[in-house]
């Protein structure tokens, strides 16, 4: 079956692009998470385009509402509410809109911890939806966020297990394994072997991988054709989540993702395959979601 999104930063055939289109993405690419209103000139520095361009983007983007004035005083601009309905659609056309909230919740209330669920962004996750503990020491993230590296996050490893063999070798093959955690893995073959462990029993661990005070455990979400379009998992401070608690919690995540999977209208196991969110050609910038305390 032909990956219905390319891979991040490719062209799916041979047309030429558009150099306009190209302008107006990395001129919203240049909002985040942490850069959520930006200047004129912060823009131009962001983009690397010139300030007349800038302006005269952000003109045409205000008329369709993709972007507004903040009202933080003059020249300062955010992202508009037509793109949080677009943003919307793309989870709804996914499956992943707030019709799968019930089963989040669910997980939340049994276990008492951090749940999320995120999709795999290049070679890191995008978070899309999460329900953070009650305790005053718990894991935290940010909706939105594609900072955490895949290679060493439960969700991460659940959804880069289910890559093609051709499509892992170019993810990772692009970055270098970055140590985060005291146990993150940083050799490639052992990721790889970690990946197949992963596929035979059904879901990841982050044992100290991501940080020296987290643990994890995650498992694939799949849709109607079988193929991973998501990862859902349970996160919490390590003096809590001892590696047994992690894996003995396993069955109750895998369950959930089931579920979850049912909902997409997904009947049987199969090899599936990953499908991937665009990712932004904009880098350089790491959110520290970590702890909330």
């Amino acid at each position: 079956m032909k990956d219905l999104l390319a891979a991040p930063g490719k062209s799916t055939s041979a047309v030429k692009l558009n150099r306009s289109v190209q302008r107006v993405a990395t001129l919203l690419k240049a909002f985040t998470v942490t850069r959520g209103s930006l200047t004129l000139t912060e823009l131009g520095k962001a983009t690397g385009l010139p300030e007349s361009t800038v302006y005269r983007l952000l003109a045409t983007l205000q008329e369709e509402g993709l972007v507004e004035r903040t009202g933080e005083g003059h020249g300062r601009y955010r992202l508009g509410l037509e793109l949080f309905r677009l943003g919307s659609a793309v989870l709804n056309g996914r499956g992943l809109g707030r019709e799968i909230f019930p089963h989040v919740q669910a997980l939340a209330d049994d276990t008492g911890e951090t749940v999320n669920l995120g999709v795999l962004y290049g070679f890191n996750v995008l978070y899309v939806h999460k329900i953070e503990s009650e305790k005053p020491l718990r894991a935290s993230l940010t909706i939105g966020s594609a900072s955490v590296p895949a290679h060493c996050s439960a969700n991460g490893k659940a959804l880069l297990a289910h890559v093609s063999d051709d499509r892992l070798g170019r993810l990772m093959g692009s970055l270098p394994l970055e140590r985060r955690g005291p146990n993150t893995i940083t050799d490639r073959d052992a990721l790889r072997r970690e990946l197949g462990w992963i596929r035979e029993r059904g879901y990841s661990v982050d044992d100290l991988e991501f940080a020296d005070d987290i643990r994890a455990v995650a498992a694939p979400v799949r849709d109607h054709h079988g193929d991973v379009v998501a990862a859902i998992a349970v996160a919490g401070p390590a003096t809590r989540f001892s590696l047994e608690g992690v894996h003995e919690l396993a069955p109750r995540v895998i369950s959930t993702a089931g579920g979850i999977s049912a909902q997409l209208g997904h009947v049987m196991a199969g090899p599936g395959r990953v499908h991937e969110a665009p990712q932004s050609p904009l880098t350089g910038e790491k959110e520290d979601d970590r702890w909330t305390a």
